[in-house]
C-alpha cells in the first residue's frame, strides 16, 4: 500500500511540475510568412476583415519569412500600432499594399484627436522592417491633435513607398 501511494504522489509530483513548465513557456502560433490580404469582404485563412486584425497577429505571433499583404481597396477607418514585431529583418520584412497597385484605391484614415494621447493613424512603435506602398494614410477632421504616422522608440529601417499622406487642415 504505501508503495503505490508513494508511485502516485511522484507521478501527481511530475504532472504538476510539466503543467507549471507548459504554462510558463505558453503555446503560441507560427510566425506569420507568405501572402496575405485584408479584405472586409475576403474569406479564408489567409485573409483578414481589417488592418486591426492583422496588426493583432503580427504583434502577438510575429514572422518567420516575408510577410505582404495586399490590402483591397476602400477606406479603413482604422487606428494602428505596430510593435517590434519578432523575426523581422532584411530579408523577412512586412509590407502592406495596395491590391489595386494605386494610392488613391486603398485609404487607412482615422479622426483627429482633441487631446494627445494615442495621436496617429499608424504607430511605428520599436517596430523594423515595415513597408507601407502604394495607399493613402490620413488624418480627418479639425482637432488639434492629427498625426498621420507616429515613428517612435528607435522603428528602424521602415519604408513608406508611393503613398499619399493627408493631415489635418
Amino acid at each position: 500500500m504505501t508503495k503505490l501511494f508513494t508511485m502516485k504522489m511522484k507521478n501527481s509530483a511530475v504532472l504538476v511540475v510539466l503543467f507549471w513548465l507548459f504554462s510558463q513557456i505558453g503555446v503560441h502560433a507560427a510566425g506569420l510568412s507568405g501572402t496575405y490580404t485584408i479584405d472586409p469582404s475576403g474569406s479564408g485563412s489567409t485573409n483578414y476583415k481589417t488592418f486591426t486584425d492583422a496588426v493583432a497577429d503580427l504583434n502577438t505571433n510575429g514572422v518567420s519569412g516575408a510577410v505582404t499583404f495586399k490590402v483591397a481597396s476602400g477606406t479603413y477607418v482604422e487606428q494602428i500600432r505596430i510593435g517590434n514585431v519578432s523575426g523581422t529583418s532584411k530579408s523577412n520584412t512586412v509590407t502592406f499594399v495596395s491590391s489595386a497597385s494605386d494610392s488613391s484605391k486603398v485609404t487607412l484614415t482615422y479622426a483627429s484627436a482633441s487631446t494627445p494621447s494615442k495621436n496617429y493613424t499608424v504607430e511605428l512603435d520599436s517596430a523594423n522592417f515595415i513597408t507601407f506602398k502604394q495607399m493613402t494614410i490620413s488624418r480627418t477632421g479639425s482637432n488639434n491633435y492629427g498625426l498621420v504616422i507616429h515613428i517612435t522608440n528607435e522603428a528602424s529601417y521602415n519604408s513608406i513607398l508611393n503613398c499619399r499622406i493627408w493631415g489635418v487642415k
